[in-house]
């Protein structure tokens, strides 16, 4: 399952205290995404950060920094990000947008609160430009499928095997509700990703439905020339907001 992407810059990877992205230019989109991966240390869970999740929606909020969406995992199939509790999406219209959060007095002041909480090493976060927004069912479980090519593999050769994939999910009522392609790293793991797409499902049963598709398989080779599927990440997850 997989569905296209432009170029990426990966930023150097230095914590989200510091003033990242490196420099402060304007965005060139009218709105760009935030793809923020939370991922904890050992012995925390979810219900651990609500507090702080809570503070920083509201902090981002006041910046222009618009939290707009997560989902929370409720199985990592493949790849990498194993332990990720799920997916935030935030927009945003300027880096200086990001840059304000990071460096006010608030933020610095929970930074200890942070660093217990998440495994800031592991913690994966993105710029992306959004391509595709459809509405979506909030009772369906999501896939989440965070894309890695194969050295030398295009986007365009990508997009072309997406054709073929798109028919074989509608088949079976799944199909992509929201595309992004990734522009930036902000840190940790997984720099080669080039796009994410969250997929709607009917139920979590279907996804060995759909590859067990005769069509799937006669694509198979044609998947694995273009993605680097030991990386390719896919999470099942349910829509929060």
């Amino acid at each position: 399952m997989t569905n296209g992407a432009k170029c990426r810059i990966v930023a150097s990877q230095r914590g989200p205290d510091k003033k990242w992205p490196p420099n402060e230019r304007q965005l060139t989109m009218s709105k760009t995404v935030m793809i923020d991966f939370p991922i904890l240390n050992d012995g925390y869970t979810a219900e651990d950060r609500e507090d702080y999740e809570s503070f920083i929606q509201e902090l981002g909020g006041r910046e222009g920094v618009n939290h707009v969406a997560r989902y929370d995992t409720i199985q990592h199939l493949s790849g990498s990000l194993e332990g990720a509790i799920g997916v935030n999406l935030w927009e945003l219209e300027t880096a200086e947008q990001l840059q304000s959060v990071l460096a006010s007095d608030e933020y610095q002041a929970r930074i200890e609160e942070r660093d217990k909480i998440h495994n800031m090493d592991r913690l994966t976060m993105y710029l992306a430009t959004q391509t595709l927004d459809e509405p979506y069912d909030p009772s369906k479980p999501a896939l989440l499928d965070l894309v890695v090519l194969n050295p030398g593999r295009t986007l365009d050769e990508r997009a072309e095997y997406g054709k073929h994939m798109k028919p074989i999910g509608e088949r079976y009522d799944a199909k992509v509700v929201k595309s992004f392609t990734i522009q930036q790293q902000l840190r940790g793991e997984l720099p080669e990703a080039v796009e994410f797409n969250i997929w709607e499902l009917p139920d979590t049963e279907v996804f060995a439905k759909i590859v067990s598709d005769p069509e799937y398989q006669a694509n198979i080779a044609e998947r694995d020339r273009i993605h680097d599927m030991g990386k390719l990440t896919m999470i099942f997850a349910a829509p929060v907001k």
